[in-house]
């Protein structure tokens, strides 16, 4: 396909060609400069893939004068430049390939099983996340996610270094959330846990390759939500993969 693409883009006149070229390096400006680097490769792949796309036929038309005639250097040529261009990704492809069983089985076991419980109890209502990938694929919540990706609020106040745990269990409040599931380290960031709210369980998973946090933790948000959460978690425990460790606190 990115051959395709490149060869697509071959067709277009120069100026076009050089149009898409700035424009590419100026998005790889843009991320390398403001967003993060370095951790999960579905973030950067994209760029990678407009780099091949755009300076292939690039460096083609510059191999063009010397070689016009060797139709096979015109063809190898961008090839290996090509492959140059990836063998500094090899190693995080090579590691993305033999996590994904193992990132696939910590997704089931943690973010599938919290959607499941709170499409089974919780349909319709608002609850608070730090994680909301799979729970707002498939649970039908209210998603209040206190990260802040899909929130501007919470982005704005997380960014601006006001998000604590006085705010957090405001916004909880105002957003009429009785239950949160929740990274301990997530909450650290920010102060710890508001006051207010009441830990009723912890899902553990082993062998952690993707989630944020092998352990997330249940809150009720008030006391007297406490006892109808810990009601569900336990009827729903026993419908948790063997894997996953179940603890309770206050027992």
């Amino acid at each position: 396909m990115l051959l395709a693409l490149s060869w697509a883009l071959w067709a277009r006149p120069r100026r076009r060609r050089l149009t898409a070229v700035w424009i590419v390096l100026a998005t790889t400006w843009m991320h390398l400069t403001f967003a993060r680097t370095g951790w999960l490769g579905r973030y950067e792949a994209w760029l990678v893939a407009m780099l091949i796309v755009v300076l292939t036929p690039f460096a083609q038309e510059l191999w063009a004068g010397p070689i016009r005639k060797r139709w096979v250097l015109r063809i190898a040529v961008p090839l290996l430049l090509a492959g140059f261009a990836l063998m500094p990704v090899r190693v995080r492809v090579a590691s993305g390939l033999f996590q994904a069983n193992r990132g696939s089985t910590n997704i089931h076991e943690q973010q599938v099983q919290m959607a499941r419980f709170l499409g089974e109890y919780r349909q319709g209502e608002a609850v608070a996340l730090n994680d909301i990938g799979a729970v707002g694929y498939f649970a039908g919540v209210e998603c209040v996610d206190l990260w802040g990706l899909s929130d501007i609020e919470v982005a704005g106040r997380r960014i601006s270094g006001r998000l604590n745990a006085v705010e957090l269990g405001w916004l909880a409040h105002e957003r009429d959330v009785q239950v949160a599931a929740m990274y301990e380290s997530v909450l650290d960031e920010t102060g710890g846990v508001p006051t207010e709210w009441h830990a009723v369980s912890d899902w553990t998973i082993n062998r952690n390759a993707v989630c944020g946090s092998a352990r997330v933790t249940w809150y009720a948000t008030s006391s007297d939500a406490a006892p109808r959460l810990k009601a569900e978690l336990r009827e729903w425990s026993t419908q948790l993969p063997a894997t996953v460790a179940v603890r309770w606190h206050g027992e």
